[in-house]
C-alpha cells in the first residue's frame, strides 16, 4: 500500500511538471537558444513518460516484492535518462554559446550530475539501499527510544522531558563487560567500586544496553552476557 501511494504521488508530480513543460512549448519562439530549450523540453517529456509507464505498471502488480523491483528498475532507467539529458543539454548549450562561459551558466546545469549519479547508484544497488535504510531506521529508532525514555522520566520526575534528556546525556556512563565479575550481577547489594570502573560516554556510543532483573537466574544471565561478548568480539575484533 505504501509503495503504491508513493508511486501515485510520483506520477502526479511528474504529470504536473510536464503540463508546465508542454505549456512552455507553445511560448517558445524560433530562436537558436530557444530551440535548445525546446529540445530539452522534449527530452524531459520523453524521459518522464518512461517513469510514468513503469510506475503505472508497478502499481497494478499484486506481488509487493515484484512491485518494488519494477519500481527501482524504472527509477534506474529514469535517472539514467536524466543523466544523459543533462550531459546532452550541456554540450548543446556550450556549442551554442561557443564556450562554457557566463552566458551559459554551465555550473548550474552540471550541478545536477552528482545527485543523479548518487541516485542512479542507489537505485541499481540493493545492498546500498538496504544499508541506507538500516542506518535511517536505527537513527529514527534510537531517537524515538531516547525521547520516549525522556518522556517517562519527565512524567516521573519534576522536570520536563527535555531537561531529563539533557541530564541523561550528562550522566551517561558505560562499563566494559570484561571488568565485571559473575557475583557482581548476581545480587543487588550496593558496590561503590563498580562506579569507579565506569567511564563517561556520549549517548549512542555504547555497544549494548542491558536491562535485567535481580530476580533473574544469575547463572543464566551471566552465560547470556558472555555469549553476547564472544559474538561481539568475533564480529568487531574488540571488547
Amino acid at each position: 500500500l505504501v509503495t503504491r501511494l508513493v508511486l501515485v504521488i510520483d506520477i502526479a508530480i511528474i504529470i504536473g511538471g510536464n503540463i508546465q513543460n508542454m505549456w512552455q512549448l507553445h511560448t517558445l519562439f524560433v530562436d537558436p537558444l530557444e530551440t535548445v530549450q525546446r529540445t530539452h523540453t522534449y527530452y524531459a517529456i520523453g524521459k518522464d513518460l518512461v517513469m510514468i509507464c513503469g510506475a503505472t505498471f508497478a502499481i497494478f502488480l499484486t506481488d509487493a516484492s515484484l512491485m518494488q523491483r519494477v519500481m527501482w528498475r524504472t527509477i534506474s532507467v529514469w535517472v539514467a535518462l536524466a543523466f544523459l539529458m543533462t550531459a546532452i543539454l550541456s554540450v548543446e548549450r556550450a556549442e551554442y554559446c561557443g564556450r562554457l562561459g557566463r552566458e551559459y551558466n554551465w555550473t548550474v546545469q552540471l550541478s545536477w550530475l552528482p545527485g543523479q549519479i548518487f541516485c542512479l547508484a542507489l537505485s541499481m544497488s540493493t545492498n546500498w539501499r538496504h544499508r541506507l535504510q538500516a542506518r535511517l531506521n536505527l537513527l529514527f529508532e534510537t531517537e524515538s527510544a531516547q525521547r520516549a525514555a525522556a518522556g517517562v522520566a519527565g512524567l516521573v520526575g519534576a522536570g520536563p522531558a527535555k531537561l531529563a534528556l539533557a541530564q541523561a546525556s550528562q550522566r551517561f556512563r558505560t562499563v566494559h563487560l570484561s571488568q565485571l565479575e559473575k557475583h557482581e550481577v548476581a545480587d543487588n547489594i550496593p558496590n561503590p567500586d563498580l562506579f569507579c570502573r565506569t567511564a563517561t560516554a556520549r549517548l549512542r556510543e555504547c555497544d549494548a544496553f542491558v536491562s535485567h532483573s535481580w530476580h533473574d537466574d544469575a547463572d543464566g544471565k551471566w552465560a547470556a552476557l558472555q555469549r553476547w561478548r564472544c559474538d561481539f568480539i568475533a564480529g568487531s575484533g574488540r571488547e
